[in-house]
């Protein structure tokens, strides 16, 4: 049985997914601007199904973690997503510099899945989800038990 942690994680990172997934598709248009008005971009030939492509690719690898995380307790999953945790925070320190990005319903949405995102992987690093990591996802023995 998966421990409470473990539960938690899987629902808070789920709904980062789930708030964050509509501030793409709402600043969908203005990404693909940006990337057309990149010259360099325009030259390698990235336009919108390179865009399309990306948001695909990531949702995909974000569910994977997701599932080797909550599903099959893989602790090389947790760390990436820790590591990827990190970085996404480290390119957030932005908004300190710039917050009118985020004052609009795709910056709210983003800023919202984040920390949803950051608390879900803190739950990663409770005891028990720890110990079922540990054990592989699968419940700990007690001792004595078969004595």
């Amino acid at each position: 049985m998966r421990p409470r942690s473990i539960i938690r994680f899987e629902q808070l990172y789920l709904a980062s997914i789930l708030v964050s997934l509509p501030s793409t598709l709402l600043s969908f248009d203005q990404t693909r601007a940006e990337l057309a008005g990149d010259p360099g971009a325009s030259q390698l030939g990235l336009g919108g199904g390179f865009l399309v492509a990306t948001i695909v690719v990531s949702l995909a690898l974000t569910l994977l973690l997701w599932f080797l995380i909550a599903r099959r307790a893989s602790v090389v999953a947790k760390w990436i997503l820790v590591a990827l945790t990190a970085l996404g925070l480290f390119m957030m320190v932005g908004i300190v510099a710039n917050p009118a990005p985020f004052m609009s319903l795709p910056g709210a949405l983003t800023l919202l899945g984040t920390a949803l995102g950051v608390v879900a992987v803190a739950f990663l690093f409770r005891r028990d989800a720890r110990a079922w990591l540990a054990n592989k996802g699968r419940d700990p023995v007690e001792p004595g038990v078969f004595e």
